[in-house]
């Protein structure tokens, strides 16, 4: 890439970080970013889908030792070092309402290193070069850039899911990118009688389905041309496990490892939002997360059990999600979708999303689906609000 090109992408990639673009917080887009400031003298998308089609996702890249990412063709101290400030820092942020500057909040002296820095530094005259030479990246078609959910501040504990609420309400939305002209009408519309009760979910909603901040053309399209349909409230669902990380944490480790027996005890649930919030009140937690999986039309429920199983892929859902995990044009490995978080969060079975990406294809709103030997791949033709448009006019609502 020449120079003038990459300083310009460079900008791009940061600009689209600032505004919450749709795609930029995707770990290819992050990792992307995070390079260019340890390697700034190249194109640093090979080396982040190199990354990432080895380690399989952002959070294992940082995770790594730094030995092990020395050993990386293309990294180098710089950029280990880097990696692993971000991997510690996303693992020791404060408590909830807990920031301080003030120097109690300093390390003792004797405390372990993060990492050898001495090591590393003196590794650079062995491994220096390999930063500052391109390596050739794997076929975009390998890589995984999965959506990755806001960051947020405290635990990660939610309460009132209002996901029946916002399915029913997103259809009648105004025509506004503004999210405050968004809550204004929520306000006027959820039916609880205090007004700051409405103000206060109102907000819920706001940020759920629309976590960039703001009302994004293509959700409420998507509504209006799927209202009272189960696609909306994939859809939905979808933005709001983007939203909720523990959600679709809760779906991972909770729920998707007992899929073949097709049940779990509430209780279970209870427990398992016990072990990893110890002193912590769940309850309302566990409520919202009840009354998502239950909005969502696939999950059934009683006293004491859920009741689930595989979700149907609907091609219109999946072109929903698909679009926005894969936000830019281009060739894509089937089993990074499979793999995604939208496809985990909807329940999606493995198996079913290949004949599913064929009839968007046989649609025209994918250029290309092929599977040759181990190579099963597709092709990504519009953006997101695109795919929503050609949803709306090829018969599918």
């Amino acid at each position: 890439m020449p120079d003038n090109d990459a300083h310009g992408h460079r900008q791009r990639l940061r600009q689209r970080f600032l505004t919450e673009a749709a795609g930029s917080r995707s770990d290819e887009a992050l990792l992307e970013l995070l390079l260019t400031f340890a390697i700034p003298q190249r194109d640093v998308n090979p080396l982040a889908r190199q990354l990432l089609a080895k380690y399989g996702s952002l959070g294992a890249v940082l995770a790594a030792h730094p030995s092990t990412l020395l050993s990386e063709a293309g990294l180098g101290p710089n950029s280990v070092v880097l990696l692993k400030l971000v991997d510690w820092l996303s693992n020791h942020s404060a408590p909830e309402g807990e920031i301080s500057v003030s120097s109690s909040s300093c390390p003792p002296a004797s405390q372990d290193p993060l990492f050898d820095l001495q090591a590393l530094t003196h590794a650079s005259g062995a491994q220096g070069a390999r930063e500052a030479q391109p390596t050739p990246g794997p076929m975009p078609g390998a890589r995984r850039t999965p959506a990755q959910p806001r960051p947020r501040a405290g635990t990660g504990l939610f309460s009132n899911a209002l996901l029946r609420e916002a399915i029913e309400l997103l259809p009648e939305l105004p025509d506004t990118t503004s999210l405050a002209e968004v809550k204004a009408y929520l306000v006027g519309r959820l039916h609880y009688s205090a007004f700051s009760t409405r103000q206060r979910y109102a907000e819920y909603i706001a940020r759920r389905m629309f976590p960039s901040g703001q009302a994004d053309r293509a959700l409420r399209a998507f509504a209006r041309h799927f209202a009272g349909r189960q696609e909306l409230r994939d859809a939905c669902f979808y933005r709001f496990c983007v939203s909720e990380p523990l959600m679709l944490r809760v779906i991972d480790e909770a729920l998707l490892p007992g899929v073949s027996r097709g049940q779990i005890a509430r209780s279970e649930l209870r427990e398992y939002l016990a072990v990893h919030f110890p002193g912590r009140d769940t309850r309302d937690a566990l409520k919202a997360m009840l009354d998502a999986l239950l909005a969502t039309g696939w999950v059934r429920g009683d006293r004491s059990l859920l009741s689930y199983g595989y979700h149907e892929v609907l091609p219109a859902s999946l072109a929903f999600v698909l679009h926005s995990e894969f936000p830019e044009p281009g060739m894509y490995a089937i089993d990074a979708l499979a793999g995604c978080p939208g496809a985990r969060a909807l329940f999606w079975d493995p198996q079913g999303i290949a004949s599913a990406l064929y009839e968007l294809r046989n649609k025209g709103l994918l250029a290309k689906v092929s599977e040759i030997d181990d190579a099963r791949q597709f092709t990504v033709r519009y953006t997101l609000d695109e795919v929503v448009d050609q949803l709306g006019r090829a018969g599918m609502r």
